[in-house]
């Protein structure tokens, strides 16, 4: 390329070069454009962007808007104080993709946001959707936990509770020089969504227990253990639990909520301080991390897979009440299913090898064989069924 040229493509406005790209890349480019200043919170010129995007997309039929468009043009048209204009781009997503889209939980959940009677709150604090009204618990929560769920952004968008139910059946054999023991154990795992924010999760569990020590008759017993446990934010939040029909445990107090993970989109933060029955205060910080295909987990699994990482410590009370961390800083990251409504460690089982355990979704028919650190023996697993329904 000769001087005279460069200093010509220098001269050229930038408009000029950008409109030699394809119209579908041009709306992309506008589209990022304007993500990223909603992100840096500059409204007026992530609408201008937004509306060139929109523009390109009705010019040029060939050119498709790529789904974060319409959730993210949504919001800042919403936090301009256009809920009108907001409310016509989502419902043209809805209409467009109906619930088979990837970002169907946002905008449902900012299109209840914006189904606010004219003159109530703004956005930023708007009522609980019609459908997550109280859920009917076996312990009662204080008035003043569920106002301040209610009250809280993490609440109000976690319309993501679904109907499941798993049924798991395993044989577990283990083996001595003098004996041979053989568990058999039947689950089931049923989620119910009390409604869309509550998830409740009942586990039945049936063990039957054989023992056989050489020259002796195998003594057989059985058990059945029946629990359940109610949450929320995605199953971040125990509300409380209860074993054998009695309450275990339950949330006595809420005392700071303050951002959401849902709807799910990289970035989001959620702080929460709790505290419960038992003497335990925690804090709990979670980031969404990123998301993959489930099936790059488990073949089984459909949908995305988001990854939440979690900071939790335990804490006391210091001088004026405030928040003292009273334990080590726990990390953890957490896999939710966007499919199933949770998070993948309410499918996973331990499973023993070579002496130690790790969580996975077991494969049914799989025989896993570990021994048994300090006694001359073996473990023999073999789940003969594990399926959600």
């Amino acid at each position: 390329m000769n001087k005279l040229l460069i200093a010509a493509l220098g001269l050229m406005p930038a408009t000029s070069l950008w409109a030699a790209l394809p119209p579908q890349v041009e709306a992309d480019r506008h589209v990022l454009r304007a993500q990223q200043e909603l992100k840096a919170g500059a409204m007026d010129q992530a609408l201008a962007e937004f509306a060139l995007a929109e523009k390109q997309g009705s010019l040029d039929k060939t050119v498709t808007l790529p789904e974060g468009f319409y959730t993210g043009y949504a919001t800042a048209l919403a936090q301009s104080g256009k809920t009108a204009q907001a409310r016509q781009v989502l419902e043209n997503y809805l209409n467009k993709y109906r619930n088979s889209g990837s970002s169907y939980q946002q905008a449902l959940a900012q299109y209840v946001a914006l189904d606010q009677p004219a003159g109530s709150a703004p956005v930023a604090s708007v009522a609980v959707p019609r459908n997550c009204a109280r859920a009917e618990l076996p312990f009662a929560l204080d008035e003043s936990v569920w106002r301040a769920l209610e009250s809280s952004l993490a609440y109000q968008s976690s319309t993501v509770a679904k109907n499941l139910t798993l049924v798991g059946e395993k044989t577990e054999v283990t083996k001595g020089k003098a004996f041979v023991n053989q568990t058999s154990e039947q689950q089931e795992r049923r989620f119910t969504a009390l409604n869309p924010c509550v998830l409740q999760t009942r586990l039945q569990q049936t063990t039957s227990f054989s023992n056989k020590v050489v020259f002796s008759a195998a003594k057989v017993s059985m058990s059945t253990l029946t629990s359940s446990a109610y949450s929320t934010l995605g199953g971040l939040l125990l509300l409380g639990s209860e074993s054998g029909g009695e309450v275990a445990n339950r949330l006595k107090a809420l005392e700071d909520v303050t951002g959401s993970l849902f709807p799910l989109q990289t970035g989001n933060k959620l702080h929460l301080v709790a505290s419960y029955q038992l003497p335990q205060k925690m804090r709990l910080d979670c980031s969404v991390v990123g998301q993959m295909p489930a099936s790059g987990i488990d073949r089984r699994l459909t949908g995305n897979a988001w990854r939440i990482d979690c900071t939790s410590v335990a804490i006391t009370d210091g001088p004026g009440q405030q928040p003292v961390s009273s334990g080590e800083a726990r990390q953890s990251s957490r896999i939710f299913l966007e499919d199933t409504g949770l998070m993948i460690n309410e499918l996973q089982q331990v499973q023993m090898e070579n002496g130690a355990g790790r969580l996975l979704i077991p494969t049914p028919g799989q025989s896993v064989t570990s021994t048994v650190p300090g006694v001359n023996a073996t473990v023999t697993t073999i789940w003969t069924r594990y399926e959600w329904l």
